[in-house]
């Protein structure tokens, strides 16, 4: 599996200032100021991006589109299909700092993505982005809850997250 920049995305650092997230704390990762784009001014992919996307398809990897911006991932999806990339993880797409709309989501899942449906346990609360909280009106068979992101030292074992998700299925918005 190949991830486009995650803690190191323009559209992270934007989210977050320069101002290092509190499930980060004690981690120690370089933490940049600027961000990396995967796009030109022009919102078209960088020619670096379409080689790594050609590396993807010649090997037959999973392409996975980390925090990037809903503007950068429906060009990454769109272009990844255009050349011929088959496996796409739309990752995180309800975590606030992403928060792609039902109606983009609906678009990259019917084009094929997945849409990692993640629980994220940050001190014991669900966090996600009020589209999975839609009564299951818009979830089809294209949602699949894929995860839990319990890897932090602030969040509980993976484990007690999944517990949580299958218990509690309606508190993690779980209804596909």
């Amino acid at each position: 599996m190949i991830w486009v920049p995650t803690l190191s995305a323009q559209n992270h650092i934007r989210f977050y200032g320069e101002a290092k997230p509190e499930i980060m704390e004690g981690e120690d990762l370089l933490w940049l100021t600027e961000g990396i784009t995967i796009v030109d001014e022009s919102g078209w992919i960088k020619e670096e991006v379409e080689d790594i996307l050609k590396l993807i398809l010649e090997a037959d990897l999973i392409l996975a589109t980390g925090h990037l911006s809903t503007s950068e991932i429906m060009a990454l999806g769109k272009r990844a299909k255009a050349l011929g990339v088959r496996k796409i993880v739309v990752t995180h797409p309800d975590l606030e700092l992403i928060s792609i709309p039902l109606e983009d989501q609906v678009r990259l899942a019917e084009g094929g993505a997945y849409l990692e449906k993640c629980l994220l346990n940050h001190d014991a609360s669900m966090v996600q982005h009020k589209s999975s909280r839609d009564g299951g009106k818009h979830q089809g068979h294209w949602c699949r809850p894929m995860c839990n992101d319990d890897r932090f030292w602030s969040t509980p074992p993976p484990q007690t997250g999944r517990g949580h998700e299958v218990l509690h299925p309606d508190d993690a918005g779980m209804r596909c």
